[in-house]
């Protein structure tokens, strides 16, 4: 709506541009705001199109003065006329055309792009195919046939390409270029003539057919009606036609240009990568070398006789009997080639290549050529790159030497000549960059050589447009308002930019003025010293040098503040440069910023140059030094310069008091407008904005000073600032008003937000409504940045009134289209100049007919009347924004001139109106014809005065420019958003929030979850965010629908943040909400707001009229966006702050002056202990309360003044990976740090002002006592690593563990190395009585006092000797360095030990000699040993179990008491009872073949097993598998320990097949963990046959006795997954008949199905209710569901929807091995082979050990009847002989001793003589009989038969017979558990009948007789076995072909409707009870849904059908990936032999 102006000087020139315009407004129609004359520079400026003056941005006011003024500049008229000659044909080039192509139209950069690809496919494939397959020699090759592909596909490749180049020969008649200026031409005539005489022949020869070619080719060669053409002037022809192709290549260039490749921001890019220049030299040089290869053999080859070139004689066989041109392969052709042309390439004259014919002469002289350019390239490249290298160390060195050589003469110190080094270093390579000739850029500046565009265009640009729109350019006045264009070039020529930061002075008083500073950003100011008469300036130079150096330093000590700000766009220092004086004031930097600094030779020059400007700038400078003296002389108090801006605003304030009354009606009734108000002094608009949100912020950082008083002041300051405004508000409104002082409430200090609201007369809706807009607000608001298409946030200062007006007529244009959805574009110009704005719309309108009722046309009511819309009807729902007929009007009456505009297509009627002076005045409507579309376009001047502006500042059109872009991202694509007529590319809402995010790598979370919802999330940074619309409306305050969303997705990240935060602090909604940034898009039904401007949707939710309800791939990428882990480690901060809280112990905390404490039970305080003599008192902390009496009767010797005891329960918290939970309910560890007086994370250096000044930790000698200790040492090494170093804080109280002693004479031990090796010097310790002590129990009360008397010599301390300590305790109780312990575990020696002889130990003895003891022996207890399966609790068991031969019922508390007793079991009762309960459950997931009986209640599956009865009512005995797993004939091979003097249990036992395999492992220990699922016995023991046999062995799959589920593989194939079953017994019943493995019946109920049960009703859980019919071996559950959750979970898949999977890993096998070393074994066939292989060494040494025995009895037994038998004849007397007589008698006879038979030796002293021949000399009497001799004969036989059968026996006969044996005893298990297993069906049957029998006598209606079931013949099934049978088959024909019965069955349907509502809420019931994280996820490897198979679905449905009295057989349900395809198919494989993947 600007108007053309032209002057009166010129009319040819007016009319030139009249006819320009006309022709601008036609080709562009966003060029339509700006003067004729005049373009626009992106910064605002603008610029002379023709005189070459750069015209400053001005007020209109300003603006209209140089339009109107002449624009002559002194050039004569011919130039002026050459000049619009000029202007005349640009605008006659850019005319344009709807058929003319624009180089940024999208088509034709695709086709360019389609085209250049092409184009390479030219150069590189085609010119090989060319060249080497088409050109061959002797026959032409086919492509196709040497690549292998179709003929016809090739065919139809090679056509397309041609065709392509055909269409690209004719498109560029419509494709605009780029004339010598480097403008685009769009003239249709001119693009059509210039490629015809251009490229067109070109192009159109490269795209002829080959035909054609082929013709024109026989002309040229003279062929043409030849009929004798010889075959090779054929072959050339050929040749010459096909090479006719290369002419495309000539578009290359074309297009390399059109492509513009070099100034995309992509190839920017690439420019900055390392090597991408080499990798460009390198991929040039290689396509040159292709080219001149291909081009050298096509040159030869085209040859009239090819046989004579040099292909043809150069040889490539070792023969040399073929040719290059015979060789048959194109490709090595083309090798040959490349080789060639490089060997001439690179060498420069030294080739390979005989030239023969004149074509491959000239050829290879043009090859020679480019290789030596080639050369000279890349040799001055190097020349270049090392000079530059070679200037730059020159440079710095000449720098160096000169700082040097001034060091040297001014005598400076080697620390100052250092850092003038190092700063010419850092700085030097800056300098270089930075210098140019900048002489030769003068020339260039002032020639005539610059074009005019350029010149114009530059001043706008420099320095980011920051140094010509400075205030020293634009308070020039008016007469110089077209300032030269060469001046701020001149001057910008030598200036730079230069950063400053805060409170760093730039110059001070006396400097030189060498220049003087554009400021760019931040805040600068004049400072000098508070005076009572005024400011005082410092540093003044003296007359002498030392009172100037007094001088100096006394100012340094002096606090200068400032007194004249200077902001953005201001300038200082001026003076002193212009007056070529030094300075006379100090400049500081009170905001960090930057400025421009213009040095005073550059001034001086311009001055010179431009003579006019030097008065004026002179004549300025004076006028602002007396404004600054002025300024100086009021500075009598410090005031920071916030302060200081806030005073400029009243003085500001002041100037505008309200003048006369005459004065007030005069200016009211003029029509000239208000004279301008005085400029504030040196303060800027964006100064002003500083202070005011300085204000609202609170955020003051005065300078030192009287801050309190400052305070008051500010605060009446603003006080009268309110005032005033208000009064400026009255008087401009025209009327006397005066508000009462009383109306403005008491305002707030500094500090506090200041509410500003003035009481006004609300006459009107005007004037409720000015009463609003004259109000200024500060607010943090995100504005559009139209340089780079972003937005950012800024603090504004706006008018909300103006700012409203401007979004009613916005929001009406984006109704628009709800109505219409025909709208296509949406137009919105804001003329900042003029100060109007325009928006415009298409769609269907206002219609432009009188109105019936009122008698006035339609817009002018709706636009010009109060009330009028149709959106007042609420019962009628519309989403759209307006509601109550006030916005557009509101429009019209806040501005001074109101247009609008309809086009009514429908009535072919155009309608105009125009309102003025706030709708008072209406002129008269014009309606004339339209013809085109139907708009609306709105164009409004607002009434800038209204709101207390002049003009439309940067913040005000910042804000609209970003309402405009809202619209653009919140309307359909389909409706373009145009803003100052350019499009703005926002597509989608997606787009839209891009803008928030910039370049940032921020991931964002999109979804559109309805058709009336668009959401987006990403993090914020600590403090909720959101930008919301509702029907297009900007909701700035949010409201409820961002409430609606931002809970959703609050609970789902609440809900994950506490999964995760376990044990620690709650994480509530609030605290996860502070990190959301929400971005909502909704259309609400008739919306409701807080205001009128609203910017807060109060509308309830139920009447939103849909719903957005967040899906949940929407949830789980949120939760994948790092909010998570945001919010938990503010969660970890806090509970550090809140830990710390809880253990000082708040107001009860001790401290120094607590001398008792009351509140902690069980502690024995000392007496002394909170005293002044706190710190010499001891805390001995002892384990348990056995230990405390120990400790108290110790006390009775030494005194409890300084010796407190505090007994500890166990083992206390190891605090260094302990959570927040945890640590805060841990009540001992808050008692020890009350109990010393420590405050957590506190750092020591003394024990002063602590109650105890030391702890001595009393424990058990063993291996858990020293666990206690270090945990103990942990705790305070970890909290309070001072007290840690200190010397002699922690000690220990050491006791014995072994006493020896003879008769007086007693020895005691500390350890047991100690007491081992001493036994070993000292015969085992035989003669010895000695006495365990296996706790600080054992000790009696004498020992005690004996222990204290002598405590130096019991106690020893720790003693800290580095870092080393710290990482040690760090290795040993870290969790997360399991790794490292292990390795530490290795490396420790057992012989090692703490020598407790010494006084200290240090803390790395402690580890690694002590402590690591306990770690073996942790492991050891926790990990099994691979050979027997055991751990020692479990041996020792088994031991006792087997020395008592426990074949009848023990008690198990019995049990465990002879255990303690024989097995030297050292721990508690409680858990060697549980191990051997342990050894007798039978559950399903206990064990596969139980050890003992369980005689009684030993646990069940409900609880896993804790259900079990108390030890002492339950019984057990071993059971008969036992001793035939652990053959009692491997006893004797045994190696047992010794301890305390007693044989115990052996090292390992060695059963007849690997028991770890059968019942599984499970255990944790220090650095090792171990898993591993039990397996099936039978497989185990075919496993070992194979072994036997020398078979491999065959993998395993875990088996669990009594499991009905499935097992099977793992979707990553590195464990297992076992599966419960779940099948569909109706449309709303299922039934869950088993659970996983480990899957406690009890659990299960409490942690998955409960919380899926409805809580709000019925439908709104996942299940309705569920039943409980298990018994204690079985699980049944029976859920009842709705048909709308039977879906949801059917699509989910029952088994993932009810948690029917959990994992066996098989990937930590971890045991001990056969030597006691801990070992990893890979899988069960390595555990198996291991075993074997051990198994068979042991039978081996069986078989060895059982013949010995049969030996040596057979030999005892023909003793002895020889024996007798000697004596009945009488060979052999024995009666009345001497001992001695008698045994020389029987060794005469031959007989020999006992230990001869046994051990082969006699070796027997005197005294035992008879015992060695008691076994023969010892038979009864009657034992002499032939009886006797013939039986022992028998016996013999026997003996020797047996012997004789087990020598020819194998080793692994005899194992595979102990096999067999197991196997029997296996099959007679499975048979007694069948047999129970029917005998309970039996009795709950007969409990069935027996109740139904009942309940029947209870009826009295007769029932009728039930009809008796059939007789099944012999071989006949049931139906419902028949129906099952088939089901089985079904599933086994499914598994083998998936894919059969697809064709036969409907598709998956789609999710049913309720499934998000079902699964969300169960949600949050649901995620506590899922114990394994990630459980309910998708597996890798798996599908995320698990739908019902339909074709297994509708089969089952159909034998069903085959089965109707089989009720509740109904075909099973979905029972997950295993149970049909693993399960019974797996047994199906298993009978055949054949192994499957799983086990069932």
């Amino acid at each position: 709506m600007s108007k053309t102006v032209v002057t009166s000087e010129d009319s040819t020139r007016a009319t030139s541009f009249s006819c320009a315009s006309w022709i601008r407004a036609r080709v562009s129609p966003s060029s339509a705001g700006a003067a004729d004359g005049f373009a626009r520079s992106p910064s605002g400026a603008l610029s002379n199109a023709s005189s070459g003056r750069f015209v400053r941005s001005l007020s209109p006011v300003r603006v209209s003065q140089i339009t109107t003024g002449s624009l002559t500049t002194g050039k004569d008229v011919s130039e002026r006329e050459e000049d619009s000659d000029v202007e005349e044909q640009d605008l006659m080039d850019h005319t344009g055309s709807m058929f003319v192509m624009k180089e940024s139209n999208k088509f034709r950069k695709a086709w360019t792009g389609i085209v250049t690809a092409m184009l390479m496919y030219i150069g590189t494939w085609f010119l090989f195919q060319l060249t080497f397959i088409d050109l061959h020699k002797p026959e032409p090759l086919k492509v196709a046939e040497y690549l292998g592909i179709d003929e016809t596909g090739w065919q139809v490749w090679s056509n397309l390409v041609d065709g392509m180049f055909y269409v690209d020969c004719f498109i560029y008649f419509f494709c605009s270029f780029q004339d010598e200026r480097g403008r685009e031409v769009d003239c249709l005539p001119r693009i059509m003539y210039r490629y015809a005489t251009g490229s067109f022949l070109v192009n159109v020869m490269a795209s002829l057919p080959d035909s054609a070619a082929g013709e024109m080719m026989k002309v040229v060669s003279g062929q043409e009606g030849s009929d004798g053409t010889s075959a090779h002037q054929a072959a050339r022809t050929m040749r010459l036609q096909r090479a006719s192709r290369l002419f495309r290549l000539a578009r290359i260039g074309r297009l390399a240009k059109l492509t513009a490749m070099k100034s995309s921001p992509l190839w920017k890019w690439l420019q900055t990568l390392r090597g991408v220049r080499i990798i460009n030299v390198l991929v040039g040089l290689f396509f040159s070398v292709h080219l001149l290869a291909c081009g050298w053999y096509m040159c030869a080859s085209l040859h009239a006789d090819v046989e004579s070139t040099w292909l043809a004689r150069r040889m490539v066989d070792a023969d040399g009997t073929k040719s290059l041109l015979d060789e048959s392969d194109p490709g090595l052709q083309w090798l040959h080639a490349m080789y060639f042309v490089l060997t001439v390439f690179t060498t420069v004259g030294f080739g390979d290549i005989a030239a023969v014919t004149p074509g491959e002469i000239l050829y290879v002289v043009f090859t020679f050529l480019i290789g030596a350019v080639v050369h000279s390239i890349i040799i001055g490249e190097v020349i270049a790159a090392v000079t530059r290298v070679d200037e730059r160390g020159q440079f710095i060195t000449e720098q160096r030497g000169l700082l040097e050589r001034f060091a040297a003469h001014t005598e400076l110190g080697e620390d100052c000549v250092m850092e003038l080094q190092n700063w010419v270093n850092t700085e030097a390579v800056r300098w270089m960059n930075q210098k140019y000739d900048k002489e030769a850029v003068r020339g260039l500046l002032t020639g005539r050589h610059m074009a005019r565009h350029i010149m114009n265009m530059l001043p706008c640009k420099l320095f980011k447009g920051q140094f010509a729109t400075n205030r020293f350019f634009l308070n020039l006045p008016p007469r110089m308002d077209e300032l030269p264009a060469r001046l701020p070039m001149l001057l910008a020529l030598n200036s730079h930019r230069q950063s400053f930061q805060k409170q760093e002075v730039i110059y001070q008083r006396s400097d030189f003025s060498n220049c003087f500073f554009l400021v760019a950003s931040g805040v600068f100011a004049h400072i000098a010293v508070p005076a009572e008469g005024g400011g005082r300036e410092q540093s003044s130079m003296t007359s002498t040098v030392g009172q100037w150096l007094v001088a100096a330093s006394a100012a340094s000590n002096v606090v200068m503040y400032p007194y004249q700000l200077f902001s953005q766009g201001s300038y200082f220092g001026e003076y002193g440069v212009l007056h070529n004086q030094p300075r006379d004031t100090s400049a500081r930097c009170e905001a960090r910023g930057s400025c421009i600094v213009v040095p005073k030779s550059e001034l001086d020059r311009a001055m010179c140059d431009f003579p006019e400007f030097s008065a004026f700038w002179v004549s300025t400078a004076d006028s602002r030094e007396r404004q600054r003296l002025a300024c100086r002389n009021r500075l009598t108090a410090g005031r920071s310069y916030k302060h200081l801006a806030a005073f400029m605003i009243q003085c500001f304030f002041r100037s505008l008091r309200k003048p006369s009354k005459v004065a007030r009606v005069r200016a009211v009734s003029s029509s000239e407008e208000e004279p301008p108000a005085p400029p504030i002094v040196e303060l800027s608009g964006t100064a002003i904005r500083r202070v005011s949100g300085f204000l609202q912020r609170s955020n003051t950082d005065a300078l030192p000073g009287p801050t309190s008083e400052s305070k008051l002041e500010m605060a009446e300051l603003m006080r009268e600032v309110r005032m005033l405004r208000a009064e400026i508000s009255a008087m401009r409104r025209g009327g006397d008003f005066s508000p009462p002082r009383e109306a403005f409430a008491e305002p707030p200090l500094i500090g506090q937000v200041p509410r500003w609201r003035l009481v006004l007369p609300a006459h009107s809706l005007a004037n409720c409504i000015q009463q609003y807009s004259l109000l200024v607000t500060s607010w943090l608001f995100y504005v559009y940045n139209d340089k780079d298409g972003s937005v950012e946030q800024k603090q504004l200062n706006y008018v909300p009134g103006l700012y409203k007006i401007f979004d009613e007529i916005l929001v009406n244009a984006a109704d628009n289209y709800v109505r219409d959805n025909s709208q296509t574009y949406i137009k919105v110009t804001i003329n900042e100049r003029e100060g109007c704005i325009s928006i415009e719309n298409n769609g269907r309108g206002l219609p432009v007919e009188e109105h019936k009722e009122h008698q006035m046309y339609v817009p002018e009511m709706v636009f010009g009347h109060l009330l009028t819309s149709d959106n007042y009807d609420d019962s009628e729902k519309k989403v759209t924004g307006g509601r109550n007929g006030y916005g557009a009007k509101l429009t019209n009456i806040f501005s001074t001139k109101f247009e609008i505009e309809c086009g009514d297509s429908e009535r072919r009627k155009k309608y105009q109106q125009t309102w003025e002076e706030n709708m008072r005045k209406k002129q008269k409507s014009k309606i004339s014809a339209h013809l085109g579309e139907s708009f609306t376009k709105i164009t409004f001047w607002p009434d800038l005065s209204r709101f207390g502006m002049k003009k439309l500042d940067k913040d005000i059109v910042g804000l609209m420019c970003r309402r405009v872009v809202d619209v653009a991202g919140t309307t359909p694509a389909k409706c373009k958003v145009h803003l100052n007529g350019k499009r703005l590319e926002i597509n989608s809402f997606k787009d839209y929030i891009s803008l928030y995010t910039g370049t940032e790598d921020v991931q964002i979370v999109h979804e559109k979850c309805h058709e009336r919802w668009e959401v987006a999330m990403t993090v914020s940074d600590g403090q909720f965010q959101q930008v919301s619309f509702v029907n297009n409306i900007a909701t700035t305050k949010g409201g409820t629908h961002v409430v609606h969303v931002a809970d959703q997705l609050v609970e789902a990240i609440t809900q994950k943040v506490n999964k995760q935060n376990k044990g620690g602090m709650e994480v509530k909604p609030y605290h996860v909400r502070n990190y959301l940034w929400v971005f909502v898009n909704a259309q609400i039904e008739n919306p409701s707001f807080d205001s009128q401007t609203k910017e807060t949707m109060t509308l309830k939710q139920s009447k939103f009229g849909s719903a957005c309800a967040i899906p949940d791939k929407m949830i789980n990428s949120v939760l994948k966006t790092g909010i998570v882990d945001m919010v938990l480690q503010w969660a970890k901060a806090k509970e550090e702050i809140d830990l710390g809280k809880t253990l000082k112990g708040g107001s009860s905390a001790p401290n120094k002056k607590t001398k008792r404490l009351l509140n902690i039970p069980k502690l024995e305080d000392a007496n002394l202990a909170g005293s002044k003599d706190g710190r010499e008192c001891t805390l001995i902390l002892t384990e348990g309360d056995s230990a405390k009496s120990l400790a108290v009767a110790g006390l009775g010797v030494i005194g409890r003044d300084r010796y407190g005891v505090f007994p500890l329960r166990g083992k206390i918290l190891n605090v260094r990976d302990a959570n927040f939970a945890q640590t805060m309910s841990n009540a001992e560890i808050a008692n020890i740090t009350k109990i010393i007086g420590l405050e957590p994370r506190k750092e020591y250096h003394s024990t002063n002002g602590l109650r105890y000044g030391s702890i001595m930790v009393m424990t058990d000698q063993d291996y858990d006592g020293s666990h206690i200790k270090g945990l103990i040492l942990n705790f305070v090494q970890h909290w309070w690593p001072s007290l840690f170093k200190l010397p002699g804080f922690m000690t220990e109280f050491v006791t014995p563990i072994v006493k020896v002693s003879r008769r007086s004479f007693t020895q005691q031990f500390f350890t047991m190395q100690e007491y081992e090796k001493w036994k070993e010097e000292n015969n085992n310790g035989r003669g010895w009585h000695l006495k365990y002590y296996k706790g600080l129990g054992t000790s009696t009360m004498a020992e005690a006092k004996e222990y204290f008397s002598n405590i130096n010599e019991h106690s020893l301390s720790f003693e800290y000797t580095g870092q080393n300590d710290d990482e040690a305790f760090d290795m040993a109780f870290n969790k997360k360095r399991a790794d490292d312990r292990k390795e530490w575990i290795n490396e420790a020696d057992d012989e090692e030990f703490v020598d407790h002889s010494k006084e200290a130990v240090t803390y790395l003895d402690f580890i690694n000699k002590e402590l690591v003891q306990f770690a073996k022996y942790d492991v050891l207890r926790a990990i099994p040993s691979v050979v027997d399966g055991f751990k020692p609790v479990q041996r020792k068991i088994m031991w006792a179990s087997f020395k008592r031969n426990l074949k009848n019922d023990t008690k198990v508390a019995q049990l465990a008491g002879y255990v303690s007793e024989h097995a030297a079991y050292h721990h508690g009762e409680s858990s060697l009872q549980g191990a051997i309960v342990g050894l007798a459950q039978t559950f399903v997931g206990a064990n596969n073949v139980n050890l003992l009986v369980p005689s009684g209640q030993f646990g069940t599956r409900i609880q896993g097993g804790k259900d079990a009865a108390s030890a002492r009512y339950i019984y057990t005995r071993l059971e008969k598998i036992t001793r035939l797993i652990f053959h009692p004939s491997d006893d004797a091979l045994l190696d047992f320990q010794v301890e305390e003097g007693q044989r115990i249990e052996p090292k390992w036992y060695i059963p007849a097949l690997p028991l770890v395999l059968v019942n599984g492992a499970e255990g944790i220990g220090t650095g090792w963990s171990t898993f591993l699922p039990n397996f099936h016995p039978r497989d185990i023991i075919a496993n070992l046959k194979r072994y036997l046999r020398c078979q491999p062995v065959q993998d395993m799959c875990p088996w669990y006795a009594g499991f009905k589920g499935s097992i099977v593989l793992s979707p990553d194939k590195v464990g297992y997954e076992s599966v419960g079953v779940i099948e569909k017994r109706g449309p709303t019943t299922l039934e869950i008949t088993e659970l996983p493995i480990k899957k406690w019946t009890q659990d299960y109920k409490e942690a998955v199905l409960q919380p899926m049960l409805s809580t709000d009703g019925p439908g709104t859980g996942q299940i309705e209710d569920f039943k409980e019919c298990h018994t204690e071996v079985t699980v049944h559950f029976i859920i009842t569901v709705t048909e709308e959750q039977m879906k949801a979970h059917e699509y989910i898949g029952l088994e993932k929807s009810f948690k029917l999977r959990s994992s066996l890993s098989t990937n930590n096998m971890i045991f001990f091995d056969k030597e006691g070393k801990i070992k990893r074994y890979s899988d069960e066939r390595h555990i198996i082979e291991e075993f074997a292989e051990l198994r068979l060494e042991y039978y081996h040494k069986r078989k060895a050990h059982l013949v010995r025995v049969l030996r040596i009895e057979a030999e005892i037994l023909a003793a002895k009847a020889r024996f007798i038998q000697e004596v009945i004849d009488e060979k052999l007397k024995v009666k009345n002989r001497k001992k001695d007589v008698l045994i020389e008698d029987l060794r005469k006879h031959g007989f020999k001793t006992l230990r001869e038979i046994t051990e082969g030796e006699d070796v027997v002293s005197d005294g035992s003589q008879g015992k060695a021949w008691e076994y023969l000399l010892g038979m009864p009497i009657w034992s002499l009989t032939a009886e006797r001799v013939a039986n022992l004969l028998a016996q013999l036989k026997d003996k020797q038969a047996e012997l004789h059968k087990l020598e020819c026996t194998a080793p692994e006969e005899l194992w595979e017979s102990d096999l067999n044996e197991i196997l029997t005893e296996l099959a007679a298990l499975e048979a007694r558990s069948r047999a129970a297993l029917a005998e309970e069906k039996a009795a709950q049957k007969r409990a069935a009948l027996s109740t139904a029998h009942s309940s029947k006598k209870a009826k009295t209606a007769v029932s009728s007789t039930p009809l008796p079931t059939p007789a099944l013949g012999p071989g006949q099934l049931s139906t419902a076995a028949l129906g099952e049978m088939q089901e089985r088959q079904l599933k086994l024909t499914l598994t083998e072909l998936p894919g059969l019965f697809n064709d036969m069955v409907p598709k998956k349907p789609p999710p049913p409707p309720g499934l998000e509502k079902l699964t969300k809420s169960a949600a949050a019931a649901a995620g506590k009870g899922d114990d394994e994280e990630g459980k309910g996820e998708p597996k890798e490897g798996e599908e995320a849904v698990k739908p019902r198979a339909k074709a297994k679905a509708f089969f089952e449905k159909k034998a069903r059908g085959t089965a109707p009295t089989a009720k509740g057989k109904a075909a099973k349900g979905a029972r997950g990936k295993g149970r049909g395809a693993g399960g019974r198919a797996a047994k199906a494989k298993a009978a055949k032999g054949v192994r499957g993947r799983g086990r069932k």
